[in-house]
């Protein structure tokens, strides 16, 4: 067995990223200053006869700009690299001017020079694992990025990195599925999808969105969101959508990844705020249901699809069991998949009852029961949630993506509601429901808090704490202030150096 799998840390990665790239002066002065080091260092080391300073000044640049950020995101996390051929070959998903010997020999070097801990890859054919190299900043290094006083929001990403995902999906021994991204052709429809979430990404870059919670509630949010399941770390400079596509078709899926809020528990997205100001979530309800419904010309009005007798109270329950029975490939997966849902706790038996409530509850979409075409509702409701999207865009304002949801700052909300009504009608053909979601000024806990920073009388208001005759407690003021050190430091960032650098 390898050396690393005794080593459970050097799991926890994060896979380099070849769009990095920053134009600031502090990271430019960073660069220059360990490119002197490493050329230096490799003269005397293997005495070339020729330097290609250019070469390396791009390696260097993007191992560090990677280096950087994940150091600020989680300093206990590995940047995961290739260590062969194969793995910087360009493709429509990594379109960068990067030598693989290049790259290797920069890597190796600040090694040497002591800036990085350097892990070689390895796989173990007996037990058919393996990783790939990973590095990670030491302390000489961090020291290096404290010195030239760099800040997250100075990385950037480059605009030809594909937004267009289509993946295909494999089957394993086991069973399992595997999905892994496939190349395509552009034709009319790709590129103008692409066109259109350009916009929508010019616009996210622009603006500051970030999470106002305290330090100790943002410890608590990364613990959380690390133990999940294909959940990244926050990364607040993750902010450029992708749209991923399935099964090897521009018909399946479709919907938006990628955004830093769409992976935080979803108890914390009332904490948003986009440019300092608070937000609020709507959502559609029952969006697909009201589609297939649509579909047979049925308009259901205000029904609740998830209502079936004899489990009325259990309408969350039986909200996951028909999402699960419209996404099943068969009957037989879609029973397996109810049963083995540890949030539903329902044995076979259950199951097989509910989806024959759900038959005789839903006869005119039965059909669909089991027939995996939850994945083409995807790309319909992808559909709306683009031209949402775009609409609001047009006018400057930004809305933020969850699905069949969106957040906005609080003064934009009628606007989202406009859009939201206008384009599923545009689509559907029927009227939508929408169901705002609690905001933070529902919330007991702000309110508290709020009233500590006030001597006198308050009355706590329907949006927060209404101050009557009384006057700020300054003591109070600066201990919420410095529980919030975090976020007033990523606003002092923003503020100081992103503003002047938007295109």
């Amino acid at each position: 067995m390898a050396e690393n799998q005794k080593q459970p840390e050097l799991w926890k990665s994060r896979f380099i990223n070849f769009h990095l790239y920053s134009k600031y002066p502090q990271v430019l002065s960073l660069v220059d200053s360990v490119l002197d080091d490493v050329i230096a260092h490799i003269k005397h080391r293997d005495k070339p006869k020729r330097t290609h300073t250019g070469k390396l000044k791009n390696s260097l640049s993007l191992a560090l700009l990677n280096l950087y950020s994940l150091n600020k995101v989680n300093p206990m996390k590995y940047v995961a690299y290739p260590r062969n051929p194969n793995g910087f070959q360009r493709t429509r998903y990594k379109l960068h001017s990067i030598g693989f010997d290049v790259f290797v020999k920069v890597v190796d070097t600040l090694e040497e020079l002591g800036y990085i801990d350097n892990h070689l890859g390895f796989y173990d054919k007996d037990f058919g694992i393996g990783m790939n190299s990973r590095m990670r900043a030491n302390s000489s290094l961090i020291e290096l990025f404290n010195e030239h006083k760099l800040a997250p929001v100075m990385i950037q990403r480059d605009k030809s990195e594909e937004v267009i995902i289509l993946k295909s999906v494999g089957i394993l021994k086991d069973n399992k599925k595997d999905k892994y991204v496939v190349d395509y052709k552009d034709t009319g429809q790709t590129n103008k999808m692409r066109k259109n979430l350009q916009i929508i990404n010019a616009l996210l870059d622009s603006r500051w969105i970030d999470l106002n919670v305290s330090d100790n509630d943002y410890e608590k949010i990364a613990e959380e969101t690390e133990k999940k399941k294909n959940r990244s770390d926050i990364d607040f400079n993750r902010r450029r959508l992708k749209r991923i596509f399935n099964n090897n078709s521009f018909e399946d899926g479709g919907r938006f990844y990628h955004g830093w809020w769409q992976e935080i528990p979803k108890r914390f997205r009332k904490y948003i705020t986009i440019d300092g100001k608070r937000t609020v979530e709507v959502d559609y309800s029952s969006i697909h249901f009201r589609i297939l419904y649509a579909e047979q010309g049925i308009d259901i009005g205000d029904d609740d699809p998830y209502i079936i007798e004899g489990y009325e109270d259990r309408r969350s329950q039986i909200k996951i069991a028909l999402n699960i029975i419209l996404n099943a490939e068969t009957k037989e997966k879609a029973i397996s998949a109810i049963s083995n849902k540890d949030k539903l706790n329902i044995n076979k038996n259950t199951a097989i009852e509910i989806y024959k409530k759900l038959e005789d509850r839903h006869p005119d979409i039965k059909k669909y029961f089991g027939s995996g075409r939850g994945i083409k509702l995807q790309y319909t409701d992808s559909q709306i949630a683009e031209q949402v999207m775009l609409n609001l865009t047009r006018d400057n304002i930004v809305c933020l993506p969850v699905h069949d949801s969106f957040v906005v700052r609080m003064s934009h909300q009628i606007d989202l509601h406009e859009e939201m009504d206008k384009v599923f009608r545009g689509i559907a053909g029927v009227d939508t429901k929408r169901k705002k979601k609690k905001t933070i000024f529902k919330d007991n806990s702000y309110k508290k808090e709020q009233a500590k920073l006030y001597r006198g009388e308050t009355i706590e208001g329907t949006e927060g704490v209404v101050v009557k005759g009384s006057d700020i407690d300054f003591e109070q003021l600066m201990k919420s202030h410095n529980e919030y050190s975090g976020y007033n430091l990523r606003e002092g960032e923003w503020i100081e150096h992103k503003r002047e650098h938007l295109i």
